[in-house]
């Protein structure tokens, strides 16, 4: 074996399972024994209007998921400009996103958006409807969520992207 193939083999066994990459997540989580206790889903995009891919490929899944995992938790943690979309203000344009928001509540998805990133563009947690949870800091959440076993999953354009190629 070169001494690079042992460098780049190394490194992929130091990285943390947050970090494998993979070119399905959820089959990656299928497949890990035991399981991890949840999945958190992360979204981080740079548009209001991702929201339709996000919840399509998260719908997706939950639902593969629990098919073998019935008592597996979710969250998802949005800190992008995504979260303004869930603003009470634009409900009216997005009454669908809100709506089907509720329908994940309702299934026991817990929605967060982050505060400090709301913050620093002239919003706060009273600007959120009480269907979507406020945090201080979306890092700080999601390292939560590891620290209690769940898998995180990084939903970004380039991720959607590569989702709808396949």
């Amino acid at each position: 074996m070169s001494m690079l193939l042992r460098f780049v083999v190394a490194i992929l066994f130091l990285l943390p399972n947050s970090l494998v990459l993979s070119d399905d997540e959820v089959a990656y989580i299928l497949d890990t024994t035991p399981p991890p206790a949840g999945v958190v889903f992360e979204v981080l995009t740079h548009e209001e209007s991702s929201w339709p891919k996000v919840l399509d490929y998260i719908k997706s899944s939950v639902k593969r998921l629990r098919a073998k995992h019935k008592d597996m938790a979710f969250a998802i943690v949005s800190h992008g400009m995504e979260e303004f979309a869930l603003l009470k203000e634009n409900k009216g344009k997005n009454t669908k996103l809100h709506s089907e928001i509720k329908s994940l509540r309702k299934n026991n998805i817990k929605l967060e958006v982050c505060g400090t990133f709301a913050e620093w563009n002239g919003h706060d947690n009273k600007d959120f409807p009480d269907y979507v949870t406020v945090v201080d800091q979306a890092p700080t959440s999601i390292q939560f969520y590891e620290q209690d076993g769940f898998e995180v999953i990084v939903i970004t354009e380039a991720m959607l992207k590569g989702i709808n190629k396949k």
